[in-house]
């Protein structure tokens, strides 16, 4: 029996130190992980305005939306990717076919980085006739060449209402 009352206060004061470790411990077991993040990958000077938008679940999916210019994606890109250690990538989602959304599509397919799919939609010659300072047909077409030959199948937003990982 602790009978003075120094011994009693390090005695409360022990107790105290238990008690709050053993709440943090459990606080730190029950608090959920954040359900997803999202990286902007390539935002800096020499990039000409290209979008790359890095999705990642708490579950370990991860989602690309656009690919980013032209040229970015070897030098800087890629490169950011492996250096945040993705090696898979289960969805790509190209927006629309502007060489700085596109881009960096097939450099990617060539990259390691295993993709589950790429989500494009067909795109009609008049498009790039329209809008002939934002993309070539030619670019597509190697994107969808480079898709079959690694074997990622191209999936037409036109072909589904939701998605889910």
């Amino acid at each position: 029996m602790i009978t003075s009352t120094s011994g009693r206060f390090l005695f409360v004061l022990v107790l105290a130190f238990a008690i709050v470790c053993q709440a943090h411990w459990l606080l730190a077991q029950t608090a959920s992980p954040p359900e997803l993040s999202a990286t902007m990958i390539n935002v800096n000077s020499r990039a000409t305005q290209g979008d790359a938008h890095l999705i990642q679940t708490a579950e370990g999916n991860t989602i690309l939306i656009d690919t980013g210019a032209v040229g970015y994606a070897e030098r800087e890109f890629i490169p950011a990717l492996k250096k945040k250690g993705i090696r898979k990538i289960d969805a790509v989602f190209i927006t629309h076919p502007h060489y700085d959304h596109n881009g960096g599509m097939v450099p990617l397919l060539r990259s390691g980085i295993k993709i589950g799919a790429i989500y494009m939609d067909e795109i009609a010659p008049a498009w790039f006739q329209r809008e002939w300072w934002g993309g070539k047909a030619e670019d597509i077409q190697a994107i969808v060449d480079t898709a079959q030959q690694k074997k990622v199948p191209i999936i037409a937003h036109s072909q589904w209402q939701e998605f889910k990982l």
